[in-house]
């Protein structure tokens, strides 16, 4: 057991060394500079692609996620498929939900990124930023899904109709991800807002103690 744990130590410090080497080796290669600006460029690329690949999916179960809720609910002001609440555990209502959280997830994103472009271009001619951004790019979002989204479903997928409360719902779900978002991200610098009754009770319990120590 031992020895195992020092072979795996051994081939994690071998591989370290062997890539600094080759590192040391290549910048010694004219135009070495040029290769490693590549590589740069290749991997803030494909983090980028990653990035975009997340969102998407991110966007996908929340359309997913209103397909479920209005399958078991089966609101008249839902999703509705042929003048039907929409079922995606039927045959022709499950290759309609695939089609309507695809075309969700897509518009969101497109969205997002377009908001984001006019954002950016509105630092560049104002010059005045702004620490709200996101939630700029979200309201806009949010507006975008509750009056253009339907009418690129009818569009594009006639025979789904987005009703009134499916507007709310394909609304309130990124709403309610990017504030938990927040919370969570409160929660993790300390920020006493957000913390639970049981989180607050132990960190006064502990700047109290803190408190008795320095008198």
């Amino acid at each position: 057991m031992i020895t195992e744990e020092i072979l795996s130590t051994l081939i994690v410090v071998v591989g370290f060394v062997g890539i600094i080497f080759i590192v040391y080796i290549l910048s010694k290669i004219p135009g070495a500079g040029l290769i490693f600006g590549l590589l740069r460029r290749l991997f803030v690329l494909l983090w980028g692609v990653v990035v975009l690949a997340l969102t998407f999916f991110m966007f996908f179960m929340v359309g997913y996620m209103a397909i479920v809720y209005f399958t078991f609910t089966g609101s008249e002001e839902g999703i509705l498929y042929q003048g039907e609440p929409i079922n995606f555990l039927l045959d022709d209502g499950r290759r309609e939900s695939v089609f309507f959280t695809l075309l969700y997830a897509g518009f969101c994103l497109v969205s997002v990124y377009i908001t984001s472009f006019f954002v950016m271009l509105g630092w560049k001619v104002t010059r005045i930023r702004s620490r709200f951004n996101a939630e700029i790019i979200l309201v806009m979002m949010l507006l975008l899904v509750f009056t253009v989204f339907p009418m690129v479903v009818e569009e594009i997928l006639p025979d789904i109709e987005v009703g009134r409360y499916g507007r709310y719902v394909l609304g309130i779900l990124p709403l309610v991800m990017y504030v938990e978002g927040q919370i969570k991200r409160s929660r993790e610098r300390s920020d006493t807002r957000y913390l639970s009754s049981k989180e607050r009770f132990y960190r006064n319990l502990s700047e109290e103690k803190s408190n008795r120590t320095r008198k």
